[in-house]
């Protein structure tokens, strides 16, 4: 390979996601940024100039000259095209949306001026580029727990809207202090709710919506099963009523349930200031209809439970999404190897076919495609598809999971797909499959930026990882890099 061809792919591997396209025009010039920056913006939103100066100046401490001109030909509504030589910088976009993904390309692009000790001047390499998305929705899911920094939950939230994706769904195990149920939270750990409108605040500002979890149904514990830990049982056993007997779901059949979940639905609906969706999750339901009186119509109480809370959200202009675990039998040999937590005995395979239609059903599938399904993989996704529903995969850190589920979406042509995280934010393998891998899959899943070239994607998740932290004011060892520690605090067994 030429060095003109690598210098090329080099450029391709520091943007995440690697762009459609994009062109090295000069290998032996750079375009200096200062207050003499020249940039043509061509939008059909001419007040995105305030994106570009803000970003300027935040970033690279300058003034740009920006001068804005009508957009004469159409592009995708979340793309750019991009034109760096040695007098101007050409940016058109449809929307703040392409702006906003320019911008962030343009802060992968830029590179600290050689030959000196300490910067005063950072240079963008002479490129043409063209980019757009073909998912419409990219989403990161998060989850706050106890053991979680709220530094980390901004890292994340920050990272992924460097990485072009535009939903964050946030899942708080027991971290939310709400009005209405104060008590429902880890009293020792929990964040007011002007902490949560506050990232919801500035997701916006990033152009990331953030979305609300609530467990109507399963996980009731707002704790992970194996830890049998229990946020309002432990303190508060009079609230017994609400919960199956063994506590980790509620209790469809008791009206007081019901009251309950609405008086916290609608605070969240506040506090995450009117989301276009709400994750109702409704997944991992063990031992559901196991009391007295849901044992009698299990069916009949969850599709009640379901159908109210989804005609509330609807009230308010709210799109409801919910796990699809529960709506499948992992006794049903038509589904084994693949995640399903419902019982043919419990008699609730019909729900699928009585739900709203337009209840959007995440699909999680934690591992690769299996080999008997090679033809058409991921059958339980096509399965609902074919029922009705919009559908988005969600997978996890399966790197091959990851680039095939992207590339179920690009084939069934599904809404969007959804990387979930759980617990490993901090972790530096998993974090580069999140914000490398899954930020690919959900950009344009069948392009494949491929290691190579001696380039190794972690170090420039690691450099990118820097921009955030300092656009989030670290300032201290834990919050620096990915991981709060370089080795894991040692135990008193360990030391001695």
């Amino acid at each position: 390979m030429n060095p003109t061809a690598r210098y090329a792919e080099i450029l391709r591997s520091k943007v995440i996601p690697a762009p459609r396209r994009l062109t090295l025009l000069s290998e032996d010039a750079m375009a200096s940024i200062s207050e003499e920056t020249r940039i043509i913006l061509e939008t059909r939103v001419p007040e995105a100039k305030a994106l570009i100066l803000r970003a300027f100046v935040d970033w690279w401490n300058v003034v740009p000259q920006v001068e804005t001109r009508p957009l004469e030909s159409p592009l995708n509504p979340e793309g750019y095209a991009l034109k760096i030589d040695a007098t101007e910088i050409r940016l058109r976009a449809e929307s703040e949306a392409g702006v906003r993904n320019a911008l962030w390309t343009l802060r992968q692009l830029a590179e600290a001026e050689r030959g000196a000790k300490t910067v005063s001047r950072w240079n963008l390499p002479l490129v043409d580029v063209e980019d757009y998305p073909e998912t419409a929705f990219r989403c990161l899911h998060l989850c706050w727990f106890p053991e979680t920094p709220a530094f980390e939950i901004e890292r994340s939230l920050r990272m992924a809207a460097f990485c072009k994706f535009n939903y964050v769904i946030l899942e708080s195990w027991g971290m939310t202090r709400l009005h209405s149920h104060p008590e429902y939270c880890w009293d020792e750990f929990a964040v007011e709710p002007e902490t949560i409108t506050a990232l919801v605040e500035l997701g916006r500002s990033l152009g990331v919506t953030v979305i609300p979890q609530f467990n109507l149904f399963g996980h009731a514990t707002l704790s992970r099963t194996g830890t049998g830990k229990h946020v309002l049982l432990d303190s508060h056993p009079e609230y017994e009523s609400l919960f199956e007997p063994d506590g980790w779901s509620w209790c469809l059949s008791n009206p007081e349930t019901r009251k309950y979940l609405t008086e916290i639905v609608q605070e969240l609906i506040q506090i995450y200031q009117n989301p276009p969706f709400f994750h109702i999750g409704c997944d991992e339901a063990y031992n559901c209809g196991s009391c007295s009186v849901c044992e009698k119509d299990l069916p009949g109480y969850m599709l009640k439970h379901i159908q109210f809370f989804h005609d509330l959200l609807a009230s308010q202009g709210i799109r409801a999404i919910m796990w699809h675990d529960m709506l499948l039998a992992q006794d049903d040999t038509t589904w084994r190897g693949y995640t399903a937590c419902g019982y043919l005995f419990d008699n609730t395979l019909d729900l699928v076919n009585e739900l709203p239609k337009d209840i959007i059903l995440c699909d999680w599938e934690y591992g690769s495609p299996l080999e008997k399904d090679a033809d058409k993989p991921w059958p339980t996704v096509r399965f609902f598809r074919e029922k009705g529903f919009d559908v988005m995969p969600c997978p996890w850190n399966n790197e091959k999971g990851i680039w095939s589920l992207g590339d179920l979406v690009h084939e069934l042509q599904l809404p969007g797909i959804v990387i979930t995280t759980w617990h490993q934010c901090h972790d530096s393998q998993n974090f580069t499959k999140f914000f490398w891998v899954g930020a690919q899959a959900a950009w344009h899943p069948t392009y494949r930026q491929l290691y190579g070239l001696n380039v190794v994607p972690r170090e420039y998740i690691n450099r990118m990882v820097r921009l955030v932290n300092r656009d989030a004011g670290a300032k201290t060892y834990r919050q620096f890099g990915t991981a709060q520690h370089q080795i894991p605090p040692l135990s008193i067994q360990e030391i001695g």
